[in-house]
């Protein structure tokens, strides 16, 4: 029996900060698949934890990691929307959704990462939100929380 059958993801619709252009159309956080890290696009950047974080801007690509990570998620229309995510590829700890902002070309989001000790089988903690596109060129991933005051880039993504 696993540990937890983990909180079943939580759909919100997320309001503005205090510089955002649009806040995300929806946002899940919680558990997927291990095998979800393997379907993510190749320009995920990969820290040196193995958290990959990144922007899915096309269908196909969508299609396969929403398949992998079992997500119900929206429909997401790639002329106007795109996906950014961060996964942990750790079997522990917890990952969630912080906060969505965009000034200029330039986007943040932003995520919690719990030191919490669960083990999780065969799945890890993720966050997928999805956001309007709009003149967005780059988005910067910073992680908030665990062990550490203030925050910590965790790399950043050209949008395609």
């Amino acid at each position: 029996m696993q540990l937890l059958a983990f909180v079943a993801f939580a759909l919100t619709a997320v309001a503005p900060t205090p510089h955002a252009v649009s806040a995300p159309a929806h946002q899940r956080s919680g558990l997927v698949p291990l095998k979800t890290i393997k379907a993510l696009p190749s320009q995920s950047v990969v820290t040196a934890t193995t958290m990959p974080v990144g922007v899915i801007t096309d269908a196909r690509a969508w299609a396969k990691v929403k398949t992998a990570a079992k997500l119900a998620l929206p429909k997401v229309n790639f002329n106007k929307q795109m996906v950014v995510y961060a996964v942990l590829g750790a079997q522990t700890n917890s990952l969630s959704f912080r906060s969505w902002t965009v000034k200029g070309n330039q986007a943040t989001l932003q995520f919690h990462w719990s030191g919490i000790e669960p083990y999780y089988f065969d799945r890890t903690p993720a966050v997928f939100a999805i956001v309007d596109r709009g003149s967005i060129k780059t988005v910067n991933f910073v992680e908030v929380g665990k062990w550490r005051k203030g925050a910590l880039s965790r790399g950043s993504v050209a949008v395609r």
